[in-house]
């Protein structure tokens, strides 16, 4: 039992800094997907040698003679405001650009049905997890992996849980809140349109792969697939898990003292006092003066009056 407890023990702090390590990547890349701090690109040159921006949904639009209101369904765009903001941008997130270069390769509508998170999930990485016998290293090879997936929608790798573990309808609504309604209705098409491929997979990697290329995001290098011969990389486990204060007693005093010598240093002496001078005559004056000064007046008695008559002269 206490082996059991102590492997656990060690094997947590190793788990969330793996984790912890994967959120760093994310945030270093997460303003380039959603088309924050990337180059403006050249309109001139052909779409397959640069990122896609506003102008190329117009383009699209023009192209298959489209309504904006038919644009707006086939993009997942709950509303023209965003439909008129994302035309206006200069670089669109990554999740936008990986639709339209999948309704180039394919301009038909999008189906109905769609894919589920966990089936694309495991057609895309599912044998490289199966590699893996260890638990442990099977646990990190999924976190890289889910990271990646995440990554290649334009969304941070926290949302994987909610996608691939958590309930059945929150993974296929992913979770949503009302502030995010409206990307993930662009990733629900995603996941609709790739239903047209044989291999829907490997489609998705591509297309998603080349367009963060585009950017100069080398996924392979931030979230590599893991092999045998490349496994995943362990996080440094960071602060070591707290001990019982029963055994960290038990430790104290098991632990040999060392003895401690003290060497004798005398008493420190303190100075004699100043001799206090004798205050001179000016000095006593003034300070007579002073007290004087600071000395209230005595009150004077009013004068009594004489009652007493006078004594009448003799006759």
């Amino acid at each position: 039992m206490a082996t059991a407890n102590t492997t656990a023990s060690t094997d947590e702090p190793q788990k969330r800094a793996s984790i912890n390590q994967i959120t760093r990547k994310s945030r270093a890349i997460h303003p380039l997907l959603n088309g924050k701090g990337v180059q403006r690109p050249d309109i001139s040159l052909l779409r397959q040698y640069r990122p896609l921006a506003g102008l190329d949904i117009e383009d699209w639009r023009g192209g298959l003679g489209l309504s904006k209101f038919d644009a707006e369904a086939a993009l997942g765009f709950r509303s023209t405001s965003l439909y008129n903001r994302e035309c206006e941008s200069e670089v669109l997130p990554i999740r936008t650009e990986v639709l339209l270069r999948l309704y180039e390769e394919k301009p038909e509508n999008y189906p109905w049905k769609r894919l589920s998170f966990r089936d694309l999930f495991h057609q895309m990485y599912g044998r490289y997890i199966d590699e893996f016998s260890d638990p442990d290293v099977r646990a990190r090879a999924r976190n890289d992996l889910e990271a990646r997936f995440t990554v290649l929608f334009g969304r941070s790798p926290t949302r994987g849980y909610a996608w691939l573990r958590g309930g059945e309808e929150e993974s296929e609504s992913g979770g949503r809140g009302k502030d995010q309604a409206n990307s993930y209705s662009t990733i629900e098409r995603i996941l609709q349109k790739l239903t047209q491929w044989d291999d829907p997979g490997a489609t998705f990697e591509r297309v998603a792969t080349k367009s963060l290329k585009l950017r100069d995001i080398d996924i392979d290098q931030i979230f590599p697939i893991p092999t045998l011969e490349r496994p995943p990389e362990r996080g440094r486990p960071g602060r070591k898990p707290a001990v019982v204060p029963k055994v960290r007693k038990a430790r104290k005093a098991a632990a040999p003292k060392k003895a401690v010598v003290k060497a004798a240093v005398p008493p420190a002496k303190k100075p004699a006092p100043a001799p206090k001078k004798a205050p001179t005559k000016a000095v006593k004056q003034a300070v007579k003066k002073v007290a004087k000064a600071a000395k209230p007046a005595a009150k004077r008695s009013p004068a009594k009056k004489r009652t007493s008559a006078r004594k009448p002269a003799k006759r």
